[in-house]
């Protein structure tokens, strides 16, 4: 009787212990599955959710819903001027309200902010690529002139850009139109402000040479007020007898020649000018 009992109480442990090892070995299954599981997840690429079309679909769908809550003229007023705008956000709908406007005017207007947020954005070569497509959207030659100088006066200030290569970027548009006043006096205020005073002497040296336009009177001035205050009296003298005659009745310009040449010293010079201003009246 005794050993019946010592047989089933072993045998009960021994299964309490196969028992307890199965729950074990199952528990340790479910772990390492689990763990599978995700360890498999983390492999799998991202889901997509959109393809790339239903992707462009609904940009475009938001562009005009945008464009019909904002009052005409006002969505670019608040793309460019909003600080809560993301930058490349409202690059994006730039471009796609520049491409979907049938309105040239508006277009224009599109295309000038978005080449404005590019070179803010440190996007020159992008902001290049679209100032090179302007002339077909009906920009003038000033108007694009100014965007290329505003691409190189900001790399010029990066540190993208050389002193030199400044230059040469006026010098460029300058030869680009020659004859055009208008991108003369753009540029010749815009070197002023960076420090180029060569710029302004090689324009007047080529001014002189060529003769190819007919200077106004403000550029005219401009010249000699900047060759006085650079001391430069040789350069505003070759000016006067360049494109003096021209000026012969206008009584302000007279009294502007004459006054320049006695100031760097040369009385005799303001003398036969005053004598060619009464023989022509």
């Amino acid at each position: 009787m005794f050993i019946l009992k010592l047989i089933a109480f072993f045998t009960g442990k021994l299964e309490k212990d196969i028992m307890e090892k199965t729950l074990i070995a199952k528990s340790r299954r479910r772990v390492i599955n689990k763990v599978q599981f995700y360890l498999k997840l983390e492999k799998k690429p991202s889901l997509v959710f959109f393809s790339f079309l239903e992707m462009l679909a609904l940009f475009a769908t938001s562009v005009v819903i945008l464009y019909s809550f904002f009052p005409k003229g006002e969505l670019e007023k608040y793309v460019l001027g909003s600080r809560e705008v993301n930058i490349d956000l409202s690059i994006k709908y730039l471009y796609a309200l520049s491409k979907a406007s049938q309105n040239q005017e508006e277009r224009k207007t599109y295309k000038s902010i978005l080449i404005e947020k590019l070179i803010t954005a440190g996007r020159f070569n992008q902001a290049l690529y679209e100032i090179e497509n302007l002339e077909k959207e009906g920009f003038t030659k000033e108007e694009i002139a100014k965007f290329k100088l505003s691409v190189a006066k900001r790399m010029y200030l990066q540190g993208k850009l050389s002193k030199e290569e400044l230059y040469n970027v006026f010098e460029d548009l300058y030869k680009s139109d020659k004859r055009n006043v208008e991108i003369i006096d753009f540029l010749l205020s815009e070197s002023i402000s960076l420090g180029l005073s060569d710029f302004y002497r090689y324009l007047v040296y080529d001014l002189v040479k060529d003769r190819i336009i007919s200077l106004d009177k403000k550029l005219f001035f401009k010249l000699l007020d900047l060759s006085l205050a650079n001391l430069d009296y040789a350069t505003g003298e070759k000016l006067i007898d360049a494109f003096g005659r021209k000026f012969i009745g206008d009584r302000e310009a007279e009294i502007k020649m004459i006054k320049y040449l006695l100031m760097t010293g040369k009385p005799q010079k303001a003398s036969q000018l005053v004598n060619m201003i009464l023989e022509g009246r």
